[in-house]
């Protein structure tokens, strides 16, 4: 029988705040024996990017979720129940850089 994680477990914050024209990203590095579950993810940009960008969550290097975002402000995205990587992998959320000046952003929790 496979053990779930502990969904008791306290949620620890990631986030990053780069400069304009730079990908937003952040690496929550692979722990033996233990699943990273994400819980929510806020991401956006604090004007508009010069095209559609994509925020992708990738689990050991293998995009399992991703989303477009065309328009400047935060958007908030949920995960009843958390989305589950697997064991002995990292996550890896990114949100792709603009290249007409606008700062993208990304903070989320995982568990």
């Amino acid at each position: 029988m496979i053990g779930l994680p502990d969904t008791t477990t306290e949620h620890t914050p990631y986030e990053h705040f780069p400069d304009p024209d730079t990908a937003a990203t952040k690496t929550v590095a692979a722990v033996a024996d233990q699943i990273h579950v994400i819980e929510h993810l806020s991401a956006g940009f604090d004007s508009a990017p010069d095209s559609v960008k994509t925020l992708t969550i990738a689990i050991g290097g293998t995009t399992a979720w991703e989303i477009s975002i065309l328009t400047a402000g935060l958007n908030h995205y949920e995960f009843p129940g958390g989305l589950y990587g697997t064991f002995n992998e990292a996550m890896v959320v990114t949100l792709e850089a603009d290249a007409g000046g606008a700062t993208g952003s990304i903070s989320f929790g995982i568990r």
